[in-house]
Order: C-alpha cells, then structure tokens, then sequence
C-alpha cells in the first residue's frame, strides 16, 4: 500500500486548495514538494520491483517497456500502465491519491487512464518532440491531464519538460509520425517565432509536480549528462464525462505495436 505517499497527498491538497486557479488561466501548473524523500525512496524501490521481476518474466508486455536500445536494460526510458502492473502504483494514482490533485486542478471528476514511467537515461536518450497529448488520446471533448511527477533533478541538461504558453486554449495542431519511440507523433508547425518566444522551461526538484491540459504544447530536450537520470512518473487522467473512441484508440495501437515489432524496436 501507498499509505505514506498517499497521506502526503492528502495533506498537500488540504493544504492548497486553490491551486486550480492558475491551471485553469494557463493549462498548465508547477506544484512544489508535493511529496518529500522519504515518499520518493519508496516509488523507486517499487519501481525496482517492476524493472528487476516483471519486465524480465514477462509480466509487463515489451509492448509496454520500451529501451532505448534494445537488449540494454540500462537504457530504459518509459513502462506504461504501471497501475495495472503494480497495487502500490493502482493505489498511489486512484482517488486518494494523485487522482485528488488531477481533481483539483481541473475542477471536475476524473479517470485514471494510464500511469507512465519515464526516463530520459545518460547518452542514450533523445528529444522528445514537441506534440500535444489530447492529439493521442482519440476523446470527446477533448478535456485530460497529464501530470508529471519529478523522481530526479530535471533541467535543461538532462531533459526537463518545455512548455508553450497560451497553446493549451488554441486547440489541436497538425501532427505526423515522429519516429521516436515512446513518442510517436510530432506537430507539424511547431517553431514559429510566437512558439519559440512563449517557451517556458519547467525545471523541477525531486518531488515536485507539473501538470498540463491535453492541448498544452510541449517538448524535451535529450539527456546530455553523462551521469544523470531525468526519472518521473506521468499520471494520465481524463474528465469524467469524455467519451473515447475505443475502436479508433485500439487500431491506433495496433498500428504502432505492429510497427515497432516490425522495425525491431521492441
């Protein structure tokens, strides 16, 4: 059980309960310790659980766990769906924990989808794109959040989130296949000089919270340290009320599965 981690949220929420206000000015939001050391110590042996037993077993599908090389277990960058792997992790993400603050920010109910690791690891990683999530999602509306919790000490160095600012209320861009695993889809037009001018670089301490509507613009840089993680966990909720597209989300993966299995990827 998450029971420490989850009393931490608990009393972080009771403790700010005004922090939808600027999420809901400018989509996206940074939330200071909102867990401590100890909590953290905790997520990462958890984590090792998952990385060390049910990766190798089998467990987690290789669908799910992508590296940045394959056949380097040093190298992996993103496991989805560590809730459905993990009662620690189904609990720290429901609705007494993460799932309270992903509420709060948005002012409505909400829906666990899915919750991510993601590691941008030393010399082997790459950019992320820049790309809106919602433009994944296949929802309507189109009302999500995606919250990143910080494991390490992210900066410009070692890949820390950049975002847009104002792109979270003028709706989806165009996108197309990227080719970077973990990441597929890429926005067309991004890099105009508006784009450029309005990018707000999120650095964030261990412990620390970003989180940004479906339709905030954002990317990351690659991991350019020789020796530092750029460790999270990304919690993906929707409203309550969306209705998905469950035929055209499971084609989707199909697709993409397929793909990658064909390239040799995972």
């Amino acid at each position: 059980m998450a029971n420490n981690e989850i009393a931490k949220v608990q009393r972080y929420c009771a403790r700010n309960t005004d922090i939808g206000e600027e999420y809901a000015k400018t989509g996206f939001v940074s939330l200071q310790s909102v867990l401590e050391e100890d909590n953290l110590r905790r997520i990462l042996e958890e984590l090792q659980v998952v990385i060390n037993d049910k990766i190798p077993s089998g467990q987690v599908p290789k669908t799910q766990a992508y590296f940045d090389v394959v056949g380097d277990p040093n190298s992996l960058k993103q496991i989805q769906n560590l809730d459905k792997h993990s009662q620690y992790f189904k609990d720290l993400a429901g609705p007494m924990g993460f799932q309270a603050i992903a509420e709060s920010l948005m002012g409505e109910k909400a829906t666990l989808v899915n919750l991510q690791y993601f590691n941008k690891p030393p010399k082997t990683s790459k950019e992320t794109p820049p790309h809106q999530d919602g433009f994944y999602f296949h929802i309507k509306p189109n009302k999500a959040i995606t919250m990143w919790l910080s494991l390490d000490f992210a900066t410009e160095e070692n890949g820390c989130l950049v975002y847009v600012k104002e792109s979270g209320f003028k709706g989806m861009r165009q996108h197309q296949a990227s080719g970077i695993l973990g990441f597929s889809q890429k926005c067309t037009d991004y890099g105009t000089a508006e784009d450029l001018q309005n990018e707000v670089v999120m650095t964030a301490n261990p412990g620390d919270l970003v989180a940004h509507n479906s339709f905030v613009l954002h990317r990351a840089g690659a991991n350019t340290t020789n020796d530092k993680q750029r460790r999270a966990l990304g919690f993906v909720y929707y409203a309550a009320d969306v209705v998905r597209d469950e035929e055209k989300a499971a084609a989707y993966q199909r697709l993409l599965d397929e793909t990658l299995a064909r390239e040799g990827r995972i």
